[in-house]
């Protein structure tokens, strides 16, 4: 009687630490995936993630058919590109002239996958002259979204919610750039630059100010711990790489040589996943890609054919370290460049758009098929070998200038001219 209760016990002891053994990957697998606030929407901010590599993991298009074009009545200046929500909702800002007032409104819009209007809410109106950056998308499907008004050099950060409603709006000062693009980060901060980088927490509140004159858009580590931008601390004044923690604080300052065109106010970074970081720098009036370790310490530099006072580099990494770029203004000519290098700074192909291409970065699909825009209104997509795969002209583009190209789950390409929303694909 005793031996078979103790055998029972054993029994008992014996499930219970089975089932404790069992159930602790769980918790441990819901601890991680609770503390991550990744955006997993198909393409949530430019460049598709925090480290702007430009890579998705869904194939593009085979073909360069389009499968809707629209209107949106908005019209789009520099960098605001489209981004698009866990739901397939494609989102684009920019602004209306108004007849009645004779002012510029900015408004967000959302649009169906088969290019129906879903919602436009008006952010700011009253305004002379506008900017509207890129949005970007948080983990919960809220949008941020920054206008910015070159009269009275004033920006705000707006929320808007996955329905259009209007949830907060922050006043961010003044500055005499606009803002190109918006970076949320894996914890849920929003990242907006100007003459200074203002980090803002999800309700709106301001976080921590870095001011550095003049700072591009941003790139974070692969872990989410560094933050990285391009600084001038003058108009003119030399660029400088500076990595920043999570608090603001400075980790470390590199610097990349002479002023350039735009790379103060554009998308100049990229971090590839092994946390190399890919940045435009200019030395001797020769514009080079330079490519930095986490430290800060620059590990090789690739000279282009770019001219410094007219050409912006924008780099794209592949998951498997390939850099794509684009390059504008060749050799005084009214043509660019599209790059792909090696992890090394070897090159591995170049090829010649007969037409411009500036600030616009290349989107890279699971395939490592490339796809671009130029300033003609051409959309090309490449093979990772250098092969052009298609190029389509849609109906009324007249440029992609600052308007990168977004990748869909749904295998189609997503790009913005002046302003006219295009799908292209199957």
């Amino acid at each position: 009687m005793t031996s078979k209760n103790k055998g029972g016990k054993d029994m008992k002891r014996l499930i219970i630490v089975l089932s404790i053994i069992l159930f602790l990957p769980s918790i441990a697998l819901a601890g991680k995936g609770g503390g991550n606030t990744q955006p997993t929407a198909p393409w949530p901010m430019f460049g598709n993630n925090p480290q702007h590599t430009g890579q998705s993991s869904y194939a593009g298009p085979s073909a360069g058919t389009v499968k809707w074009d629209v209107n949106t009545g908005m019209q789009g200046n520099g960098s605001n590109s489209v981004v698009i929500g866990q739901d397939k909702i494609v989102y684009v800002a920019g602004h209306i002239y108004n007849t009645v007032t004779l002012v510029e409104d900015d408004f967000l819009a959302a649009y169906n996958p088969d290019g129906t209007l879903k919602w436009q809410s008006l952010l700011y109106n009253n305004t002379a002259h506008s900017y509207d950056s890129t949005s970007a998308i948080s983990s919960t499907g809220t949008i941020y979204v920054t206008t910015y008004s070159s009269a009275s050099l004033t920006r705000y950060l707006h929320a808007v919610s996955p329905s259009g409603e209007i949830l907060w709006q922050t006043f961010l000062g003044g500055t005499p750039l606009p803002v190109s693009t918006i970076t949320v980060g894996k914890d849920g901060t929003i990242y907006v630059p100007g003459t200074e980088l203002t980090a803002v927490n999800p309700d709106g509140t301001i976080k921590w100010m870095y001011y550095c004159n003049y700072c591009s858009s941003i790139a974070m580590s692969p872990e989410g711990n560094a933050i990285y931008t391009v600084m001038s601390e003058s108009y003119n004044g030399n660029l400088s790489l500076v990595a920043l923690n999570s608090n603001g604080g400075t980790l470390w300052n590199l610097p990349l040589g002479e002023s350039g065109y735009g790379i103060r106010y554009h998308n100049p970074i990229a971090v590839a996943d092994n946390g190399t970081i890919y940045v435009h720098s200019i030395w001797d009036n020769i514009v080079y890609l330079s490519a930095v370790t986490p430290s800060g310490t620059e590990k090789w530099r690739f000279a282009t054919d770019g001219l410094y006072y007219r050409s912006t580099l924008v780099p794209s990494v592949s998951k498997n370290g390939n850099i794509y770029f684009l390059i504008g203004d060749v050799g005084l000519t009214n043509t660019a460049k599209i790059y792909k290098l090696d992890s090394r700074g070897r090159l591995k192909w170049t090829y010649t758009i007969n037409d411009n291409c500036q600030n616009n970065g290349p989107a890279i699909d699971a395939n490592e098929n490339i796809y671009v825009g130029s300033d003609d209104g051409t959309v090309y997509s490449f093979t990772s070998g250098g092969a052009l795969r298609w190029s389509v002209i849609p109906p009324n583009a007249n440029y992609f200038w600052g308007n990168s190209p977004a990748l869909g789950s749904d295998g189609r390409l997503y790009i913005k001219s002046t302003s006219y929303l295009y799908s292209i694909g199957q």
